[in-house]
């Protein structure tokens, strides 16, 4: 692709000019000759002492977005642009277009290994600025050479996008990964209620080892009692062998019956 050319910055000149106007006119003349000086770093210090006097300036905003863009800092580039668009100088405007699209076609160069989703997003949005600056009337070659280009490139990241397996897809939005995390919950729930459950039949299916015990106890007191008994009895026999039979004399005397005849 053609090297993107970014617009040259913006020098403008004050009529009457306040105290602090003229502050801010002084700290911009100066960042425009150390950008020229290719000194990027110390342009976007002034750029950026001159946009705090006047924080809604479209122009100043438009030359931070320059030096910005010229340190490879696309993304903080692209909101400075996008803030000089809130003006009525049409060739700003145009300009600011330019330039915008320019800092987003490069911000998705940068991410279209890691946000595939987000850098088709800012071609979109690349597509669009070069469009507007097409269609104010300018017959600019590098904006029409740039929204071709990045036309192509747009297309080409929606096929790669297309042919990316579903659980490579990086960029998967924040409520599709809750949706699937609240379902693994749910079917390893299910899952540890399934296993309690059959542990459950089991413990049923099996009596508890103390009813075992109180089992075994019951049985050795039946076999106890039956021994019990058999001493019981043999002693009896014992007792009834040794004294033998009642003699006359311990007979119970009984008071004679009346016949009644």
């Amino acid at each position: 692709m053609k090297k993107i050319i970014i617009s040259s910055i913006i020098i403008f000149c004050f009529g009457a000019l306040s105290a602090a106007a003229a502050s801010s006119a002084s700290l911009v003349k100066k960042g425009n000759r150390l950008y020229r000086e290719e000194k990027y770093d110390e342009a976007l210090k002034d750029y950026a002492a001159a946009l705090s006097k006047k924080p809604d300036s479209a122009l100043i905003n438009f030359d931070l977005g320059t030096a910005q863009f010229k340190l490879k800092d696309y993304d903080k580039a692209a909101q400075s642009f996008e803030k000089s668009l809130l003006t009525e100088d049409k060739d700003l405007e145009r300009y600011g277009n330019y330039n915008l699209g320019n800092a987003r076609y490069m911000s998705a160069e940068k991410k279209e290994n890691s946000d595939l989703e987000g850098a088709i997003k800012l071609l979109e949005g690349a597509v669009g600025n070069y469009q507007r600056v097409l269609a104010a009337g300018s017959k600019d070659a590098d904006a029409k050479f740039n929204y071709e280009a990045a036309q192509k490139k747009l297309k080409e990241l929606r096929e790669k996008l297309k042919k990316q397996p579903p659980q490579k897809n990086k960029c998967q939005r924040p409520k599709e990964q809750n949706q699937q995390q609240q379902e693994k919950e749910k079917s390893q729930q299910e899952k540890s209620q399934q296993n309690k459950a059959q542990q459950e039949e089991k413990k049923e299916e099996q009596p508890p080892q103390e009813q075992k015990q109180k089992n075994g106890e019951a049985n050795a007191a039946k076999e106890m009692s039956k021994d019990e008994a058999r001493m019981l009895l043999e002693g009896y026999k014992q007792e009834e062998r040794g004294m033998g039979k009642l003699d006359d004399q311990h007979k119970s005397e009984e008071e004679p019956v009346a016949k009644d005849w």
